[in-house]
């Protein structure tokens, strides 16, 4: 399963520089949030490896539930864009 990730990051990516579609808004907004909410949810996970569970301390998480949050919140917003786009187009 491992070995899936990285070859379906970089071809998502390829995909994503090379493809410019003209009358569509780009989705880098989107991009954005979903590196917020993995980069948030690897931290929070990183921290919980050490033994700082939220059970324990809820502070030391607290960051990492507001990336995940405004992580998520990017990722709609971006997905709304290009689907409010899609629906003028048609």
């Amino acid at each position: 399963m491992v070995g899936w990730v990285p070859y379906a990051l970089v071809w998502y990516l390829l995909g994503r520089r090379l493809s410019s579609p003209e009358r569509l808004p780009n989705m880098r907004a989107a991009d954005a949030g979903l590196a917020f909410v993995l980069v948030s949810l690897l931290a929070s996970l990183g921290l919980d490896a050490w033994g700082v569970t939220p059970e324990l301390v809820p502070e030391a998480h607290a960051l990492q539930a507001v990336g995940i949050f405004v992580g998520l919140a990017l990722l709609g917003w971006g997905i709304g864009r290009r689907s409010k786009a899609l629906s003028r187009a048609a």
